[in-house]
């Protein structure tokens, strides 16, 4: 499991492309840029969450099954196999914005305590692990981690994700629709860490 983490951390570090300010709202900061050496886009969105622990955060998130309750235009959220402690299979549908189709996704959720005050967890996509559903369509070569710091006043997070669209739909059409539920997704989060 060490060599797939660094693998992980190795993919997602290598991007020459800088990343471009979008928005700020409500404390949120949304940034994007192109996925190298793909055309499609790789995002970030950040929040500061004051009088909280990193714990609670990490709980939070690690919670696959509750997605459902939290995470913007998630109708359904589970485990599909539990690997160890720290990885597991799991599963979501999620609607989309039009034209897009709803979409499912498998992933493998990785998590890594770095030390006392910083926590990642990584999804990536297996999308050839369990057969495609219905009207679904699979997302694919999807990327993603929450990275969360401990400091002497709050918690960041900083969660970074890439998929492939699929879509004739073009890049920036998908970008610009997905900008309200990114910060939509941390807002939620805030609310469901002080609930």
């Amino acid at each position: 499991m060490k060599l797939y983490i660094l693998f992980v951390i190795l993919f997602f570090s290598v991007n020459p492309n800088p990343w471009t300010f979008e928005k700020e709202t409500d404390g949120i900061r949304a940034y994007s840029r192109l996925k190298h050496p793909h055309s499609y886009y790789e995002f970030k969105t950040k929040i500061t969450l004051p009088n909280t622990t990193i714990e609670n955060v990490v709980e939070v998130i690690n919670d696959v099954a509750s997605f459902k309750d939290w995470m913007v235009n998630t109708e359904e959220s589970k485990i599909l196999e539990v690997i160890s402690e720290n990885e597991a299979i799991g599963y979501t549908v999620s609607t989309t914005p039009w034209p897009l189709s709803s979409r499912d996704l498998v992933f493998r959720i990785t998590k890594k305590n770095n030390s006392a005050t910083s926590y990642s967890i990584f999804l990536q996509g297996m999308e050839d692990h369990i057969p495609e559903k219905g009207s679904y369509v699979r997302l694919k070569s999807y990327e993603a981690s929450w990275e969360i710091e401990k400091t002497n006043t709050a918690v960041t997070v900083a969660h970074i994700a890439s998929f492939d669209p699929d879509s004739s739909t073009p890049a920036w059409a998908i970008k610009n629709s997905m900008l309200s539920a990114r910060i939509e997704v941390m807002q939620a989060l805030r609310n469901r860490v002080n609930r």
